[in-house]
């Protein structure tokens, strides 16, 4: 459970945990939209539980709907914007 999904991780943390166990990942580098922020704060949320969660985790905002917590602009907003200009 380790790629690229849309689908959120909190149902399948013993999955993630063990290919972080298995394949010795350190840092998780996410890039995605509002999604992807609440994937890794779900994951946060779940080190008390897991140690393999106690890594760097860091979201790159990626979406066109700009709607990342903590951020005033993502990769693909100002696109977005451009191309509904010249509709």
């Amino acid at each position: 459970m380790l790629g690229t999904k849309r689908t959120l991780p909190k149902l399948h943390l013993e999955a993630i945990v063990e290919n972080l166990r298995t394949y010795n990942i350190h840092a998780l580098l996410v890039i995605g939209g509002f999604e992807a922020y609440e994937g890794v704060l779900q994951l946060v949320e779940a080190r008390g539980r897991y140690e393999e969660l106690c890594i760097v985790m860091c979201v790159i905002p990626a979406t066109i709907s700009n709607n990342v917590p903590g951020t005033d602009f993502s990769l693909g907003s100002d696109t977005a914007v451009n191309a509904a200009m010249e509709v």
